[in-house]
């Protein structure tokens, strides 16, 4: 995709509303085959939710979240080679550490090899744990059937589930970790682990994720010769005649005739533009607080156990830490204490207990729910009408709302709107 030639002028065309992961992922595909794509969105920037946002007071940029990618994230990892990301952007872990913050235990998981042996050897390994004892659930976690929860498969309230069913859960999927659909997460954990080193490693984020993701991407765009129209919010998609026939943006109308409408927008966005398409799913919040510290800590990434927390990243002067499903509701000063408290307890060189000047940043429907009930209500690509599609991280892909599932509905979608557009 990064050294793409300009579409030809009698190419057809595609429509593309929203710039986010799953928006650009669609666009980027599109044009690599030649499409001509034209490009909406709302904010005035790329990148929706995986965006960097500049704080004058850090001096730097900070992510909205984490977003830490795994080496079994194929189809993001495709997606950002394509676009000419920066080689030095995604910076491998050796092992993803934790520490349980009631007696201090501390221990590494640690993918290897090429295939799910690693388990039997020490790269599994959870203080008070048997090993035997995790593959025994994880099995049982692996054989569940449609519709069952994860704490249904799992024991809650065990050592194995502090240590490393919960934290798994909570932080894949943004949920209460019994409340998960268990095949989803048996999916989830299969391509995690099935292939060692292969899948199972973390990436950090060794720069900004706009520098990532969203920068390469719009390039990219540009240089194929995309139309990309920014502050350009879809008020209304008229429809007749089993087509979408006409997008009403803000300042103008584009008739969309018989060219493909790819609608990669966040759900409730889809819904009021369709709602007799695309049903209102149950979202979780997410909250990150971002500390700024008095030395650089390098890049890291670690997830405390057994507290408010679920995991502290930190690069270069930023620790960013995460907390699922808050909505930041209640006294902010002690939020932050507490927050602090359990990130210094983890970070590598311990740093004062009083926290560093700090920014909140809440995302009220970060996720969509990751109940059985939520996954069976997720729509597909294809909609009734021949030529309108649907992407977003939220769309049936079989996986959590995470970067991997934003770029699998954007190329899913991309890959029925060039067999729409060739029909």
């Amino acid at each position: 995709m990064a050294r793409r030639r300009a579409a030809s002028g009698d190419a057809p065309v595609c429509h593309v509303v929203g710039a986010g992961l799953a928006g650009l992922a669609a666009a980027c595909r599109l044009a690599s085959a030649g499409m001509r794509v034209r490009l909406y969105e709302a904010a005035p920037q790329a990148g929706g939710r995986c965006r960097s946002l500049p704080d004058q007071r850090f001096g730097t940029a900070i992510d909205n979240g984490a977003h830490v990618l795994m080496t079994g994230n194929r189809a993001a990892l495709s997606f950002l080679r394509g676009i000419g990301a920066p080689s030095t952007a995604l910076a491998p872990l050796d092992a993803l550490e934790f520490r349980d913050l009631g007696d201090g235990s501390a221990w590494r998981i640690r993918p290897a090899g090429e295939s799910a042996a690693w388990m039997l050897g020490r790269g599994l390994s959870i203080p008070g744990v048997p090993r035997g004892r995790l593959l025994w659930e994880g099995l049982r976690l692996l054989s569940a059937r449609a519709g069952s929860r994860a704490g249904e498969r799992l024991s809650p309230g065990g050592l194995a589930w502090r240590r490393l069913w919960r934290p798994f859960l909570k932080t894949v999927f943004n949920a209460e970790a019994a409340e998960v659909s268990a095949p989803h997460a048996a999916a989830v954990l299969k391509r995690l682990l099935s292939e060692g080193a292969a899948s199972g490693r973390v990436l950090l984020a060794a720069r900004p994720w706009s520098e990532i993701a969203a920068e390469p991407a719009v390039a990219c765009l540009r240089r194929a010769g995309a139309e990309i129209a920014f502050g350009s919010p879809l008020l209304a998609l008229e429809r007749g005649e089993g087509r979408a026939r006409r997008l009403i943006f803000r300042n103008r109308a584009v008739d969309a005739g018989r060219d493909p409408v790819i609608l990669a927008v966040p759900n409730a966005a889809a819904r009021r533009l369709c709602p007799d398409l695309v049903p209102a799913l149950p979202h979780a919040p997410i909250l990150n607080l971002h500390f700024e510290t008095p030395e650089d800590l390098g890049l890291g990434f670690r997830c405390p156990v057994g507290g408010l927390v679920d995991a502290v990243f930190w690069r270069g002067p930023v620790v960013s830490v995460t907390i699922g499903g808050a909505t930041g509701d209640g006294d902010a000063e002690a939020l932050a204490a507490a927050a602090w408290a359990e990130a210094a307890a983890v970070l590598p060189r311990p740093p004062s207990l009083t926290p560093p000047p700090w920014r909140r940043i809440v995302e009220k429907r970060a996720t969509v729910a990751a109940t059985p009930e939520a996954f069976a209500l997720r729509p597909g690509t294809a909609t009734p009408e021949a030529n309108l599609f649907l992407a977003g991280d939220w769309t049936a892909t079989g996986l959590p709302s995470t970067i991997e599932g934003a770029v699998v509905s954007g190329r899913t979608a991309a890959e029925a709107a060039l067999a729409a557009g060739t029909q």
